[in-house]
């Protein structure tokens, strides 16, 4: 007990981030961690601190205001120490699905999603660790709009890096 700083500071020290982010508790569409759509990641780990220094699988949703007739990416990036993210886009409901990606393509275990609104709506993203090996890991998700908006940003909660990716064409999984 006690040294809890000085764990992050040595496992963030090789990108392995076993600690509750900034956004948390954002794990039922209740709290969920509300998201602007520029394309700036929130940084987040699959790590819930149940107490004791020991951790458990953690479920993590973020919202976004989506506008009628507007592609959004959704995308996971950056996954360290075992991240395999699957994504779930919920309507306002926040029961009714309307997409979903386990892996952006044979062997990347990032996500991708592309949608268009059909509404101007809240819209609910829920993130776990997909199937296979491991509970834990660190990603960086971001919501990016296909319109240009000017002015606004969102500083991230963490310190994410922002490295840009492939974005694949809408209506396929790779």
């Amino acid at each position: 007990l006690g040294s809890l700083t000085a764990m992050k500071e040595v496992f963030s020290e090789h990108a392995v981030h076993y600690y509750q982010t900034l956004v948390e508790p954002n794990d039922t569409i209740a709290t969920a961690y509300t998201i602007q759509n520029n394309g700036i990641p929130v940084h987040e780990t699959y790590f819930r601190d149940v107490g004791n220094g020991s951790g458990s699988a953690d479920t993590d949703y973020i919202r976004f205001t989506g506008e009628a007739g507007v592609i959004y990416t959704i995308e996971t990036r950056n996954l360290l120490s075992d991240a395999n993210t699957s994504l779930i886009l919920y309507a306002a409901d926040g029961v009714s699905q309307l997409a979903a990606n386990d892996d952006r393509a044979p062997g990347i275990k990032s996500s991708l999603i592309q949608f268009t609104s059909p509404i101007n709506s809240t819209y609910y993203v829920k993130s776990v660790h997909g199937s296979g090996f491991g509970i834990y890991g660190s990603y960086d998700l971001s919501v990016i709009s296909s319109v240009n908006k000017t002015g606004g940003s969102q500083p991230p909660p963490s310190i994410a890096p922002q490295v840009r990716t492939t974005v694949y064409d809408k209506g396929t999984d790779h």
